[in-house]
This record gives C-alpha cells, structure tokens and sequence, in this order.
C-alpha cells in the first residue's frame, strides 16, 4: 500500500484539493485526538491505514468528487476500506463545526419563523431558513481546470448559505 506522509510536499503526492500541506495537516490535528484507536483500520491482510493517510484518502475523495474505486486505486486500498475512510474522518470533522449555528429548541425555532413571517409584512409562514449561494471567481488553477470550471464557462467555486431572518 502507498504511505503517503503528511510531510510530504502536496505537489509529490498529486493532491489537487487546492489545499496546503499546513491545512491538511491541521485537519489531522483537530481530528486526531479523538478515539485514536478508531483510525487505525486494520486490512483483511493486518496492513494499517494511519490518521493522515485516510485524512488524505478523504479529501481527495471531497475535493475531486472522484468515485471512490479511483480514490482507492490512488491509495492501493479497497473501496470498503476507502469508504469507512471517509466516514470516519467526515463524522470526526462534522463534530467540530464550530461555525454552524442551528436553532436550539422549539423556542429559538418559533423566534425564528416569527421573524421571517415579520419581515416588511410579507409573512412567510414557518420558514427558519433562507437558502441563497453564489459562484466566486478563481484565478484559473493550473492542474485539473476543467474541475472549476462553472455552467457560465468561467473558473469559480459554489458558495452556498442558510440565513436567518436577520441574515446570520
């Protein structure tokens, strides 16, 4: 199997995920310290797949949208063992956002739709969300352009957000 370090250059290892090594290797961190055990898979041939080497596996899988058998093939391990790659290190990550606020009860809920049904007396009814996104223009990367390349034929990355009624 490919070990793949953390540090080794992103440039070596092909990674187009648009990340540096520096934030590859601080997503290892926030994650590492939970269930340590848990990162080390053991293979049906006793082989282990490290923390940073399935940290690696996923955000290649999440920056790519390969299919999973390419983004095994790429790490010489089976989609089974790509997959639970993934799902462990996604639900590790989800666990510590800390920058998506989500209403806490049934009272913040009611404070909520009461202020989109208030808003310049429109009154939309129980409504606690309000979805808009945006593409943002990027310079035109060097390796896989065709990845960011957008319907309107320019280089850009979907950005989308829920918004309270008072827009946070």
């Amino acid at each position: 199997m490919p070990y793949i370090s953390l540090n080794q250059e992103v440039s070596d290892y092909g990674m187009t995920t648009q990340l540096t090594i520096s934030q590859i290797k601080s997503t290892w961190e926030n994650i590492q310290t939970e269930n340590q055990y848990k990162y080390k898979q053991k293979l049906k041939n006793k082989k282990i797949i490290y923390l940073d080497n399935q940290v690696m596996v996923t955000l290649r899988f999440l920056a790519n949208g390969d299919f999973l058998s390419k983004t095994a093939d790429i790490h010489g391990i089976s989609k089974a063992s790509a997959s639970r790659c993934i799902e462990e290190v996604t639900s590790s990550i989800c666990k510590r956002l800390n920058n998506i606020k989500l209403p806490k009860g049934n009272a913040e809920i009611d404070a909520i739709k009461e202020g989109f049904y208030t808003i310049h007396a429109i009154g939309f009814p129980n409504v606690y969300g309000a979805v808009d996104g945006t593409l943002i223009p990027l310079q035109r990367p060097h390796e896989d352009e065709h990845a960011y390349v957008c319907r309107k034929g320019f280089s850009a990355i979907n950005v989308q957000a829920i918004a309270n009624s008072n827009l946070r």
